[in-house]
């Protein structure tokens, strides 16, 4: 009796050890799939590719831009949902800290490439300025990114 019982628990712990891996290697793969993300301004938008999700959200959602602190540094991007806000959930809702902010665009700053603060003053820059986001994209903006004239006046 006690062997069988004990080739049952095994099993269930097995079986419960398994299922675990394959959730576990699922979201890794998903992660290193889109990694290491992405932070696009575009004169249409702003292009997220996080690492479990992506959206965009319109210049024309975009109600404000903000440096926060939620745990841990954030740059967060507050947008309504409209019909040309876009977002994929590639986890459900298993994610990531700044998936459960969606629909915000958030980014965490040590992930950026570039230095966290002209990417702020950038995002900052273009939504108080919707007459220059047509230039995003372009060498213009580039520049002006570079130069350090793309900051929102207080």
């Amino acid at each position: 009796m006690t062997a069988m019982f004990a080739g049952v628990v095994g099993l269930l712990l097995g079986t419960g050890f398994a299922i675990l891996a394959v959730l576990v290697g699922w979201f890794l793969v998903t992660m290193l799939r889109l990694a290491p993300g992405e932070l696009v301004l575009s004169p249409a938008g702003i292009q997220h590719r996080a690492l479990v999700h992506t959206q965009f959200a319109p210049w024309r959602d975009v109600y404000q831009v903000s440096a926060e602190r939620v745990n841990t540094p954030l740059l967060v991007v507050k947008a309504n949902m409209s019909d040309g806000t876009r977002m994929r959930r590639y986890t459900g809702r298993f994610g990531t800290l700044e998936s459960r902010l969606l629909p915000f665009v958030a980014v965490r700053p040590y992930w950026l490439a570039g230095d966290p603060v002209a990417v702020y003053h950038a995002l900052a820059f273009y939504h108080s300025r919707p007459d220059l986001q047509p230039e995003l994209g372009t060498e213009a903006a580039l520049d002006r990114i570079a130069a350090g004239r793309a900051v929102a006046s207080r």
